[in-house]
């Protein structure tokens, strides 16, 4: 049986500790359900009889923020790193809770290079838990679902403006009505020049021409050349 409220997908966190860390992560867990933010957390969630490797794909493609408890434990735990890439992978915002000084392993460290970490390594923890819950309930704030998918839905360019206006269809409307205004003008002005270009063609064909041009006679000038060809043609005969 689930952890109650998991029926309602997308509204938890999945919490990725160490068993060596198993007493900070319960810490947590109770700490941020006492503000409200549901989390899934193993082996508490996975019910009898549930398949563990598939409840916590599950889980973690189903949640809407992953917390991991980094410690040195969970910096050499296969199992953690198996379970920040499933949520890397998913598009998940990872958030690393560092409970201790340490430099994350190469592999973990592929994963975690882009998250923003929160240090909880001083005294007291309560005080680290209430900013990490901060942080999800502002995430939460942001980030609108859909309740469909497990990837956050983006708001639609006017909200993310902040502006009233015009919907995107009636500005695009708008648009291609000043497009065709502008073409119907360029269409006018084109119009105009091949007119005046046709008439003065027309002009200069019937009054542009002189009359007293004189006509040749093509049978002279082709006799002429004839016989002037016929006379080179013998001159250069061998």
């Amino acid at each position: 049986m689930k952890h109650d409220g998991f029926e309602n997908r997308q509204q938890y966190i999945f919490l990725s500790y160490s068993s060596e860390d198993k007493v900070v992560a319960d810490a947590v867990c109770a700490g941020l359900e006492s503000q409200g933010i549901r989390c899934w957390i193993a082996p508490r969630d996975v019910g009898p009889g549930q398949d563990w490797a598939a409840t916590i794909v599950d889980a973690i493609e189903d949640c809407r923020v992953f917390v991991i408890i980094l410690s040195a434990g969970s910096n050499k735990s296969s199992q953690v790193l198996r379970e920040v890439e499933r949520a890397v992978n998913a598009g998940k915002i990872v958030i690393p809770f560092r409970i201790e000084e340490l430099v994350p392993s190469k592999s973990l460290g592929y994963f975690l290079s882009l998250s923003h970490w929160l240090d909880a390594m001083t005294e007291p923890l309560e005080q680290h838990i209430d900013e990490l819950a901060e942080n999800i309930r502002n995430l939460f704030a942001d980030k609108k679902m859909d309740g469909k998918s497990s990837s956050y839905a983006a708001p639609p360019p006017e909200a993310r403006s902040g502006v009233d206006g015009p919907s995107l269809l009636s500005r695009s409307g708008e648009r291609m009505q000043s497009v065709l205004h502008d073409n119907n003008k360029l269409h006018i002005v084109i119009a105009v020049l091949l007119t005046i270009v046709l008439l003065g063609l027309g002009w200069f064909f019937l009054y542009g021409r002189s009359p007293n041009l004189p006509v040749s006679q093509p049978g002279m000038m082709g006799s002429g050349m004839n016989q002037h060809m016929n006379k080179q043609d013998r001159n250069n005969w061998r």
